[in-house]
């Protein structure tokens, strides 16, 4: 039979056992009863039940035992010893899944009102590109007097032949004005043919790509996310794109820093293909290629 701990009297209080431990740094007691320990120390993270250490296990975390300079370490460590049977995935898997179920949600959103908007852009062009058409079309029969040649053709009159020559020598007359005519409606449908351009369209959907490629949720190293604007310089950065008529396109970079704004030109050849360096944990290459 295990022998019963003696437990000591308080001579002060003698109807409390002397069954706490006090352990201030200059005022340490191994038996003491509670009483007199709160009389004597304000803390009472600094007064601990002998039973307390007596029934202790190695799991087991005091709430201000040992002395530590950070007391926020004992509720961290607690917290830690709840959670240790709590697997990685159990803790987070929960929450990842939720981040790329509203990514997929929130992009595939925007993506389908941009598809909707560029649709609706495309059937307001469609009208106009077809209206465009007739008119190119009218201009034509108009400056060739097809139907007029047709009918002279059919009637096969006396003086056809001669009507038919005056109409064909009436065109080598009006050569220039016809040829004008008809390259201002072509040039007219040929830049709203252009306006549809997957330049930069594919320069941004690679964009995109390499953004997601840099979500890492066990890195907090903000500097390998390629989306901040360089600080190299301090300053502010805006690129503005655009095609030029000579079918190249123009890349121009302003800089807002403390000497004032400064701009750069860039040049890009669309049968070219060209490289942009980015800053990560290994430097890869990303391979832009023009013609997508």
């Amino acid at each position: 039979m295990e022998k019963e701990k003696k437990q000591s009297k308080c001579n002060i209080h003698p109807n409390l056992n002397n069954n706490f431990l006090l352990f201030e740094e200059d005022n340490i007691h191994t038996k003491i009863c509670f009483k007199c320990a709160k009389e004597q120390t304000e803390f009472n993270d600094k007064i601990i039940d002998q039973d307390e250490f007596l029934h202790a296990d190695q799991n087991y975390i005091f709430s201000g035992f040992p002395p530590l300079e950070d007391k926020k370490i004992y509720k961290i460590i607690q917290n830690l010893q709840i959670q240790k049977d709590n697997s990685i995935q159990e803790m987070f898997v929960e929450k990842i899944n939720d981040y790329f179920i509203n990514l997929k949600k929130q992009i595939n959103q925007k993506i389908d009102l941009l598809h909707n908007q560029v649709k609706q852009k495309l059937i307001q062009m469609e009208d106009l590109d077809k209206n465009q058409r007739d008119t190119f079309l009218d201009i034509y029969n108009e400056i060739s007097s097809k139907f007029d040649i047709q009918q002279l053709l059919k009637e096969q009159q006396q003086d056809s032949e001669q009507r038919l020559k005056e109409i064909i020598q009436q065109k080598y007359q009006n050569i220039k004005e016809n040829t004008d005519k008809l390259q201002k409606r072509i040039a007219e449908y040929s830049n709203t043919i252009t306006k549809i351009d997957f330049i930069i369209p594919n320069l941004i959907q690679q964009k995109l790509l390499n953004l997601i490629d840099g979500i890492d949720f066990f890195s907090k190293d903000i500097d390998n996310v390629d989306f901040e604007k360089s600080k190299s310089y301090g300053s502010s950065q805006n690129l503005q794109i655009q095609r030029l008529q000579n079918g190249q396109i123009q890349i121009t970079q302003s800089i807002d820093n403390h000497h004032g704004v400064s701009y750069a030109n860039f040049i890009l050849d669309p049968n070219q293909k060209y490289y942009q360096r980015t800053r990560q944990r290994q430097q890869r290459i990303i391979q832009y290629n023009m013609l997508q």
